[in-house]
């Protein structure tokens, strides 16, 4: 496994962040930094993860370069069942939606102040939304576990 090359990846990368401090410090007063922040984190973890999860480099060289070639009418949501990709889109717009809201108030002050009933359905909708698109899915294999090539 290649866990060690990851791990120095990773401090490359936060060591690169340090250097570039003082560059950064006018980059910061522009309104899209925060959303910049947000992508160059997500992108890094996922370029990461690809070599943490595959079995070999080769394997992870694959990986990536399929992430970026596409064939004539393929897209990346066509790969699962319809209502997967609307599930998929729905929980990012969501996950965006409360990133967005929780940067100007409280979340979670906001849904202490809502009635019990309410409090409860939004409770409820969120277990069955995990429990049937997050666990029991096309596909679900019990014996599959997370962590299984550790």
């Amino acid at each position: 496994k290649y866990v060690f090359g990851v791990g120095i990846f990773q401090w490359v990368c936060i060591v690169f962040g340090e250097l570039c401090s003082p560059l950064s410090k006018n980059i910061r007063t522009f309104k899209i930094y925060p959303l910049f922040c947000q992508v160059r984190t997500f992108l890094l973890i996922c370029f990461s993860f690809l070599f943490f999860r595959s079995d070999s480099f080769q394997d992870a060289l694959f990986m990536l370069q399929r992430c970026f070639s596409f064939s004539k009418g393929q897209s990346a949501l066509s790969i699962y069942a319809p209502w997967e990709g609307i599930a998929l889109l729905l929980s990012i717009g969501i996950l965006f939606y409360l990133e967005i809201i929780g940067q100007k108030r409280d979340i979670w002050q906001q849904y202490l102040k809502k009635p019990a009933a309410i409090q409860y359905c939004i409770y409820y909708f969120l277990i069955f939304f995990i429990v049937i698109f997050g666990v029991y899915g096309l596909g679900f294999d019990s014996s599959a576990f997370t962590y299984a090539n550790f």
